[in-house]
């Protein structure tokens, strides 16, 4: 843990500058001009824009801003170098005459829930983050589950702030260490197959929920002497609707709609909720056991959680489920797939990979390989991968 908040300050000392550069670098041209707003309204910043055509994607040279602060010292006219190739104008003046008290530092954030990086202002000296109302709510339930005393309040500036005790400064470091947005998007992440169809159909099940337990009382209400079947049959349109939904809710509560790894090697999956939104639950790979039961890849924390294991197709996702589960798991699964159809030459090819590339076996790797070429001696891409494992090259 004192390791994490000296990595994380090492990470905060860097000119702020370079950190706002660096954190707009890998996103795309949507994601920026979004973001970049984001931010500037963090720092109390009018933003004047125009913007290059539509189709231009990546950088954008052609974009030109102009920055109106609304107090001395702009900290965050620098962006500016990212979004044009021209210095923005008084940036190194903005920079100089900052002021010297102002100790937070900008990152930004992949956190629960969202698709793209949210931006924050924070200070480990001050036990202090700024973010904006959204991302402020979804950083203080997630910090709530790892630290206690979390306190969330509106600054003088209007500004939602996340403040935490002075123990807990390691925690808060690790956590947001885990969640920096490079860290966290140069990982492969899982998202389930019916991730979308399970969410409707909660939804769908709560609406019915809603229907019959407003429905089924008004058989009996505005009535004079209810009869015992009327009196009946509103209870079982209750029960139904309570039941249905309480039944789908078991069933689908340990299905992972999203799983990703952290920085700190930890694990985050993302389940459905009653009320349709998502749970997010982190753990360690030694938390991991895998299940038998039904409904259940794993279990974790004392939850089961359900994959789709077929779905990690390429070798980082190949590693993940490895990390995740086991060597064991994951040849059982696709021992599974060929016992099925020994003869299934996408299979044996990706077993073959998976034995070389994860599994570091490549006797076994090249006899897969060898099964592949046998079915079908025209397979340029066995053929490339037999080369490269006799050869001992990454592919």
């Amino acid at each position: 843990m004192e390791r994490s908040r000296h990595v994380l300050q090492s990470t905060l000392s860097v000119a702020r500058r370079s950190v706002v550069l660096n954190a707009f670098a890998p996103l795309p041209r949507s994601v920026h001009t979004s973001s970049a707003a984001a931010v500037y309204a963090l720092g109390g910043i009018r933003l004047t824009r125009t913007c290059a055509p539509r189709w231009l994607n990546g950088a954008l040279p052609a974009v030109t801003a102009t920055f109106v602060a609304s107090r001395p010292g702009s900290t965050w006219a620098v962006a500016v170098r990212h979004l044009s190739s021209e210095p923005a104008p008084g940036a190194a003046a903005a920079e100089a005459a900052e002021p010297k008290e102002d100790k937070k530092k900008a990152m930004f954030l992949l956190l629960s829930g969202s698709k793209e990086p949210q931006p924050i202002q924070i200070s480990l000296d001050d036990r202090v983050i700024v973010a904006l109302e959204a991302t402020a709510k979804v950083l203080e339930a997630e910090l709530q589950k790892q630290v206690q005393g979390i306190v969330m309040a509106l600054n003088d500036k209007g500004n939602y702030e996340i403040r935490w005790p002075k123990g807990a400064d390691d925690d808060v470091a690790s956590y947001i260490l885990a969640h920096e947005y490079s860290a966290v998007e140069a990982g492969y992440e899982y998202q389930g197959a019916f991730a979308i169809g399970v969410k409707r159909v909660k939804m769908l099940s709560l609406a019915s929920l809603l229907f019959t337990s407003l429905g089924g009382p008004l058989l009996v209400i505005g009535e004079a002497n209810p009869s015992p079947m009327q009196y009946g049959m509103c209870v079982a349109i209750i029960f139904f609707g309570v039941s249905t939904t309480g039944l789908l809710h078991l069933i689908t509560s340990p299905y992972v709609v999203a799983l990703r790894r952290l920085a700190d090697k930890s694990f985050e999956a993302e389940t459905p909720l009653l009320s349709g939104g998502t749970a997010t639950t982190r753990f360690l790979p030694e938390h991991v056991q895998p299940s038998g039961a039904p409904f259940a890849t794993f279990t974790a924390k004392g939850r089961k959680f359900f994959i789709h294991k077929e779905l990690f197709i390429g070798d980082e996702a190949q590693g993940m489920l490895w990390d995740l589960l086991g060597p064991g798991e994951v040849e059982a699964m696709y021992e599974a797939q060929l016992a099925k159809d020994p003869e299934d030459p996408d299979a044996l090819y990706n077993y073959g990979r998976f034995l070389w590339l994860v599994k570091h076996d490549a006797t076994a790797a090249a006899t897969a390989i060898d099964k592949v070429l046998a079915l079908d001696s025209d397979d340029k891409g066995a053929m490339e991968l037999l080369a490269h494992i006799k050869a001992g090259t990454p592919p």
